[in-house]
């Protein structure tokens, strides 16, 4: 009951897709409804490794350059040279990066700037999303971040339904973290992704530091 609105939204695009033959699209659709459900079920354990977050943001624009490049728009990320340890999973965190950041770059208009910035606290780090864009885009993103929305008929290549980013805000909160929008500011609005600093009990063993490679995609 608790997604109902959505399960009939995602029967409908299915429906519409597997007339058009568009099987791939379809597939994508069923595995992101699955993994949701699969998450709010509590089937789906929470990384507990060291995640370098530094690292994993630089692979994550790196590997959506060529997405950014395709309409001029610029990505860049702003990362203090420490390393940034957070309590996490390396695949589970990269996909909710990666999943906001391409709907970003889709949702912003030809020749905008996308940028991320860091800020550390005691206990978390937060990763701060902005754009330039005059067509409020981070706004748009949040709210698909916070149910599902089609971004009011934007275009999406990955889909007709953004479940990417309900599933980025899940994944998130699976590891304790937490998402949110400032409006307003002379930067204009921003989101935020806060992730959990790794806080080691006294006399407990180390976590396994996570790495690119250590899991399986």
């Amino acid at each position: 009951m608790r997604y109902k609105e959505l399960t009939i939204t995602v029967l409908e695009t299915l429906d519409s897709l597997l007339q058009k033959q568009d099987l791939h699209r379809a597939l994508r659709i069923i595995m992101d409804f699955r993994e949701i459900l699969e998450i709010d079920g509590g089937e789906v354990p929470p990384g507990q490794t060291e995640l370098g977050l530094g690292l994993l943001i630089g692979q994550v624009v790196e590997s959506l350059r060529p997405a950014a490049g395709e309409k001029e728009v610029t990505l860049a990320a702003f990362v203090p040279p420490a390393d940034l340890v957070v309590c996490g999973d390396w695949d589970h965190t990269r996909r909710a990066l990666t999943d906001i950041l391409r709907s970003l770059i889709y949702a912003v208009p030809v020749r905008s700037g996308v940028f991320l910035r860091i800020r550390e606290a005691a206990r978390e780090i937060t990763v701060e999303i902005q754009s330039n864009d005059r067509i409020g885009a981070i706004r748009k993103v949040h709210q698909a971040m916070d149910g599902f929305d089609s971004f009011g008929g934007h275009s999406d290549p990955y889909g007709d339904v953004v479940l990417g980013l309900f599933l980025a805000k899940a994944l998130v909160e699976l590891h304790g973290g937490t998402t949110g929008l400032a409006s307003g500011g002379p930067s204009g609005d921003s989101l935020f992704l806060t992730l959990p600093r790794l806080q080691a009990a006294p006399g407990s063993a180390s976590l396994v530091r996570s790495a690119p490679g250590d899991h399986a995609s």
